[in-house]
């Protein structure tokens, strides 16, 4: 079993009785005393080259070229057999292959709102996981798909909705919830883009804290949010830069919000009461703590894959 360093502090004590033809193994001292599965071992070179879906001749072959010309580990892999690296793939893709069909059916099937969020610390990669929230037919909210990425421009999270758009041609969005993420997706191209993205509310408010610091401004600029016609809404907008003394809120105010109020104030709900209710992506965030309860920064994407289908498989 090989590990890379610090993912585990389990040691153990090897002695050879030779009088006795015996060996005993021990913990070595007050190391913890604790064993890891073989899908918690992140990085079983065999587990990680079958992953890849390469044929299993190539796995065999670049198993042993490791063993031996890395870990001088030859003798312990010379029999391996493609037989038994079948077997381990089939574990592997027929779980997750399972896994992603049904949930792209769901997200076909539920998926006209869609709410899109990320978080992090889940992989020692430091990549981010995505995650499509879809709403079912018992107004429950469910997985939809997760993705991950090694880079949280906007680009590249539109370059990885595209290719899920591709492999389920049937998913068309009424209105993806998404976070505030900067000049949302423009990745996508018109013919590509056509669902209506809203932003969460909470992330929207949570910015204005920050960067809308003049209290009396950033007061106009939340009554905006909630005013229920266009108009109104753009005339407390107004109100809110003509009111304000600090020319950098006004220009972040004119920047950001002034002529994209249909994807963040509440007057572009008023013809749907789900929307009115759903106003944050509060409810992913939640799905997102109990993950990271069975998940870890120390966690490779394999093993981080896994945790997330036993937890989705659980809800």
């Amino acid at each position: 079993m090989i590990r890379p360093a610090n993912i585990c502090h389990a040691k153990i004590k090897v002695i050879c009785m030779t009088s006795k033809k015996l060996i005993q193994i021990e913990r070595y001292n007050n190391t913890p005393d604790h064993t890891h599965t073989l899908i918690e071992s992140d990085c079983l070179k065999l587990m990680q080259e079958a992953i890849k879906n390469y044929p299993p001749v190539a796995i065999v072959k670049a198993v042993k070229e490791y063993a031996n010309n890395e870990l001088d580990l030859g003798e312990s892999v010379k029999d391996l057999k493609c037989k038994e690296v079948v077997n381990i793939k089939y574990k592997l893709h027929g779980l997750l292959e399972t896994y992603l069909v049904e949930q792209l059916k769901k997200l076909h099937q539920y998926g006209w709102l869609t709410l899109i969020d990320s978080t992090h610390k889940t992989n020692k990669h430091d990549w981010r996981l995505f995650t499509l929230y879809i709403r079912d037919s018992y107004n429950c909210w469910d997985i939809g798909v997760h993705f991950f990425v090694s880079n949280e421009d906007s680009d590249t999270i539109a370059e990885a909705l595209k290719i899920i758009r591709n492999i389920c041609k049937n998913w068309i969005p009424g209105d993806i919830e998404a976070n505030s993420i900067k000049k949302v997706f423009p990745g996508l191209k018109a013919v590509e883009n056509k669902c209506r993205i809203i932003l969460c509310t909470v992330h929207i408010v949570r910015t204005w804290i920050a960067k809308i610091y003049e209290k009396k401004t950033r007061k106009i600029i939340i009554g905006a949010m909630h005013k229920r016609t266009k108009i109104g809404c753009e005339q407390f907008i107004q109100n809110a830069i003509q009111q304000c003394s600090v020319s950098a809120v006004c220009n972040f105010i004119k920047r950001n919000y002034m002529k994209n109020s249909h994807k963040w104030a509440l007057w572009t709900r008023q013809h749907s009461s789900l929307l009115l209710q759903v106003t944050s992506t509060n409810a992913l965030e939640s799905y997102y703590s109990e993950l990271k309860r069975t998940t870890s920064f120390l966690y490779g994407l394999i093993v981080t894959s896994y945790k997330i289908v036993a937890l989705d498989q659980k809800k």
